[in-house]
């Protein structure tokens, strides 16, 4: 018999909601996320077009550099800013801080590569992008299992 009741509970406590006042906080704050994730995948299109560019040519050319200059930079900030727009619930609110550390670490790479002329710190920059880039992965997985209800999506891509 306890099983049977465990059962009936256990979508509830994996989905980490145990009211239905949180299944509408958590739609609200996976609706407020997806115009992020639209702008993330718009960040993703214009680095994957700077890479092949990239490697058609052999190295990163004066275009790629404007590219990321006055494309990726600005997008990046842009997307820092309406994450930290975004109304969290106080349940979510820590989560959320973390991804707002994320995209100011990301903001501070993709800076650090447009400007700055220093091998070394560019090297650093790209290292740092690339793990902030993981992390960000991971947070929107567990974010996303989180919030997993039944038909409802949250990714970082769109």
């Amino acid at each position: 018999m306890r099983n049977f009741f465990l059962s009936l509970a256990l979508p509830w406590l994996i989905a980490g909601c145990t009211t239905p006042e949180h299944h509408a906080e958590d739609a609200a704050y996976a609706a407020q996320m997806q115009l992020i994730t639209v702008e993330n995948s718009k960040l993703r299109d214009a680095l994957l077009e700077i890479a092949s560019d990239s490697a058609q040519t052999g190295g990163l050319t004066g275009a790629g550099k404007n590219a990321f200059k006055t494309q990726v930079v600005p997008l990046q900030e842009h997307i820092l800013l309406q994450a930290k727009m975004v109304t969290a619930p106080p349940r979510w609110e820590g989560h959320h801080q973390e991804l707002i550390g994320l995209l100011e670490r990301r903001a501070r790479a993709y800076h650090t590569l447009a400007e700055s002329s220093d091998a070394n710190a560019r090297q650093q920059a790209q290292a740092e992008a690339t793990q902030v880039s993981l992390e960000e992965g991971r947070w929107y997985s567990e974010v996303g299992l989180k919030l997993g209800q039944p038909k409802r999506s949250f990714s970082q891509f769109p």
